[in-house]
Formats: C-alpha cells, structure tokens, sequence
C-alpha cells in the first residue's frame, strides 16, 4: 500500500535543503500527496475481513439445515400486513425496529434499533431462519431480551447463511419483524437469490412518506427519497413473507442450496455472482441501480439464467446513496434519457 506520509517523509530525510525554502517544499509535498492518491486509487481494495465461522456448507447441507426441528409458532399473532395507510397504523401501538444493514456476513455485528420499546419492560427478540422446516417454515436460532433501544447482532457459527427474521415482542405492544440476510462471501451455489430491499423501501410507508404518496395519502406530496433507516410498515417484514418466502419455501423444501445476498449486496460488490448458475427475483424486483443492470446484464451474456418470479422487475432506475442509506432519483429504465427498456433483458414486460 501507498503511504502518504512515508514518501513525504523519505523526501525529507533526502532533501533537509527545501526545508529553507516553506513555498518550495509545499508545493513538493502537495505533489507527493497527489501522486500517492492517484497510486492509490489504482489499487484493488482489500476484501472486508470476515470472521471463521465454520459453517457446515458442504453438499446437501440445506437439506440437513432443513432436517432440524422447526417452530410452527414462529408467526403466532402476527398475520401478514402489506404496506398500509401511516395514519391509520399509528393509532396502534407495536414494538418496531430496522437493521443498520440489509445483510451481514460471518463475524460481522449489525445494530438493531428499536422503536417503541417501553423503558419499564424488556423487548424479547427471537430469531427465525426462514425455511421448509417440516412445513413449521422457520427455525428459532435464538432469543434474546434487551431493555435497551439498541441491540447489536453478530453473526456466528449459529446463523447459517440464509433469509432471517426477528420477531419483536414487548408487553403493552403489537408483534412486527425485522429482515436480515446473513450471507456466504464464500457460496459457491448455483442459485443467487436476490432480495428486493430497495423495491420494499420504495413502497414503504413508515413515518408517512414513501416514493408512491405522503402523509395525506396523496401522490403530490409523495417523498422524493425514503431512507433504510427505519422500519418497514405493515408486519415489520417488507415485501418478503408474501412476495418471496414462498419461493424460498419450495426451494429449500426441495434443498436446493442458494446464495442469498440482496439488492444492496450486488450494487457494492458485482462478484457475488461470480459462482453462480441461476439468478432469481421474487414476486417483486422493481428497483434497480445501475450496477444492479450492469451486473445482471453482464451474467445474462455469459450464459447464466434470470429467472423472475413475478412483474415490473427491473422497471425503474434508482440511485442508492450507502452514506446516507437513502434512495432517490427514480427514471424509468425505458425513458428515453435512459433508453435501456428492460425488454432488452426480459424479452417483454
């Protein structure tokens, strides 16, 4: 790696003469700066480090993964709710939170925040991993009580990759979920399962506003960029339980093994393709950003499968700022100031 400081350092130690001369050695020090970052910017950065998690992935592990006793009252009290009208919601009191990530990998640790928790009684978290399961659909991994708005979750040898919710449950409160990914850096499966995080956000009410309508309900004073950092309204769940659970349901009922990352996931890193066969949507993949297209139309070329399980996938173009963790800019992909229809990529839509 390119030190800055070393080079200017080095410099000076051979040239003690420019310290006479201040105007000199700053422009000579600006330069070196300049040279260093430019050298650096051409390096190829280094992978996040994850932790050992000595996950047991070898063939047929989704089958033995599935082959554990499950929990039937995973979703006891906490029907399916799609995104509802804000005003109406608000009137019932529930103990909410949302992720400061869409996913997590192995060693990772993400912060859970809550809302509406009570400060006199404690939240119980349970975590479900989201599967066939006998038909129960989920395992419980674990459970947790907190009695604070924040709670951080690592990810461990106890977490196998795949699709997780967190049930919230508090006394005085309504039941919601919160989603997580927990991923495989290392997958070599031959289906990637996408999940549509940045469509579930769009239609996201909480709070009010979502890119489809504001507080009043109305277009017109819709948002014109909606954040991650905040819970999903309906059930807590996103779009998942009714627009890509029961994809994933059949598929590790019938123990395929699968690669799950989200939107986010290909945006940062179009590699988590790399090992794949099979790419597929759920329900609902309507978001997409432009290295999102990229890197799908890039696999499709080289022979690898795109299979959507539902329609408007890949309708409107989005930009995803990970600073902020917001969502903005949309276009439709077929616009003629974008003029790259997904047709192109579909066939018809």
């Amino acid at each position: 790696k390119v030190n800055a400081n070393r080079l200017h350092l080095q410099y000076l130690g051979k040239k003690r003469g420019c310290m006479r001369k201040g105007h000199k050695l700053s422009r000579v020090k600006r330069a070196l700066l300049l040279i260093a970052a430019v050298v650096a910017s051409l390096l190829p950065m280094a992978p996040a480090v994850a932790g050992t998690c000595d996950w047991d992935t070898s063939t047929g592990w989704v089958a033995r993964e599935n082959a554990l006793p499950g929990d039937a009252q995973w979703d006891r009290g906490a029907p399916v709710r799609m995104s509802a009208d804000f005003s109406r919601r608000v009137q019932v009191k529930r103990i909410e939170g949302w992720f400061g990530a869409t996913s997590a990998q192995c060693g990772q640790t993400v912060a859970l925040h809550l809302v509406g928790a009570s400060k006199d009684s404690e939240t119980t978290i349970s975590i479900y991993r989201l599967g066939y399961y006998g038909g129960a659909r989920a395992r419980l991994v674990g459970v947790e009580k907190v009695s604070d708005i924040l709670w951080k979750f690592k990810v461990t040898k106890n977490t196998p990759p795949g699709q997780y919710l967190f049930r919230l449950d508090a006394e005085r409160r309504k039941t919601s979920f919160v989603p997580l990914v927990i991923r495989d850096h290392k997958s070599k499966s031959a289906i990637t399962f996408i999940s549509s995080v940045l469509t579930w956000q769009a239609y996201n009410q909480w709070g009010g506003s979502s890119l489809y309508k504001g507080p009043d309900a109305k277009r017109e004073s819709k948002a014109l960029s909606v954040t991650f950092d905040r819970p999903y309204d309906g059930d807590g769940a996103g779009q998942l339980r009714y627009m890509e659970f029961p994809a994933l349901y059949l598929a590790e009922k019938a123990g395929h093994e699968i690669n799950y990352i989200t939107d986010l996931d290909l945006d940062s890193d179009p590699t988590a393709l790399r090992n794949t066969k099979s790419i597929v949507v759920g329900g609902h993949s309507e978001y997409w950003t432009e290295r999102m297209r990229r890197a799908i139309d890039t696999s499709v070329d080289r022979g690898i499968n795109f299979v959507a399980l539902g329609g408007n996938t890949g309708y409107n173009k989005i930009t995803y700022d990970p600073k902020t963790r917001t969502m903005s800019n949309i276009v439709m992909w077929r616009d003629p100031s974008v003029r790259k229809p997904e047709s192109l990529l579909l066939g018809a839509q």
